[in-house]
């Protein structure tokens, strides 16, 4: 094994310093800019609560869906500061930009106006965003160090829900993702969903041919666990 090179500057975790700032402290300063923006957001519908002196379903959906952003958010931020680096090639350029747009297609649909709001579909909705986000976030917990948002090999994660299949975390966002839909359903909202769809699948790819070009035993792996829903797909 080759030695470190003492001229290297290293920061706590014993990575080169320009690897920590660029490839953890960065990403995660980005990703705490939106997760303030997020709670900020959460504020003022809480107090738009408070000052109606009742809590509507609508609201309360509302609020279940920015719950579920803010707990992802907040796991991700950590992970990127504790992520190992790389253990192959580093991502594509074409392979960073769809990972880019897959995490943020469904913030267009955000602000979106409320199409349907009978009880049963506003509490199907929540029930959809929180459990959704709820087995995101265990995915991530789960993933640990070996988080990446970009296809990069950073380490092979067998247990947990990676068990069954190979891609819970984008499991946990269709989930969470069509939760967001329900109450906002259109054309538009319905089209953004399936670039999302079609954009994750794409990620699950490319993150495939990445570990597979590092970790032999990933062939394997793939024979005996299912891509997203078990006895599915």
């Amino acid at each position: 094994m080759r030695s470190p090179d003492p001229t290297v500057s290293r920061g706590r975790f014993g990575a080169p310093l320009e690897e920590l700032l660029l490839d953890r402290v960065w990403p995660a300063a980005i990703f705490a800019l939106v997760l303030y923006y997020k709670l900020l957001k959460l504020y003022g519908t809480v107090a738009e609560a408070r000052t109606s002196g009742r809590l509507t379903l609508e609201l309360a959906a509302d609020i279940s869906h920015q719950l579920g952003a803010i707990s992802v958010f907040a796991v991700v931020i950590a992970l990127f500061i504790i992520r190992r680096p790389p253990v192959g090639a580093r991502s594509s350029l074409l392979g960073a930009i769809v990972a880019i747009a897959g995490t943020t297609a469904l913030g267009v649909t955000a602000s979106a106006p409320v199409v349907y709001s009978p009880w049963p579909v506003l509490a199907l909705s929540a029930v959809l965003a929180l459990g959704g986000s709820a087995f995101t976030v265990f995915s991530l917990a789960t993933l640990g160090r070996c988080f990446g948002l970009f296809p990069e090999a950073r380490g092979l994660v067998t247990r947990g829900p990676y068990r069954f299949i190979r891609h819970p975390v984008y499991l946990g966002e269709y989930v969470s993702g069509f939760g967001l839909l329900l109450p906002i359903l259109s054309p538009w909202s319905v089209a953004v969903y399936l670039v999302f769809a079609i954009l994750q699948l794409w990620r699950i790819v490319n993150e495939e041919r990445a570990l597979e070009a590092v970790f032999p035993e990933y062939a394997q792996y793939r024979q005996r666990t299912w891509r997203l829903i078990p006895g599915v797909f």
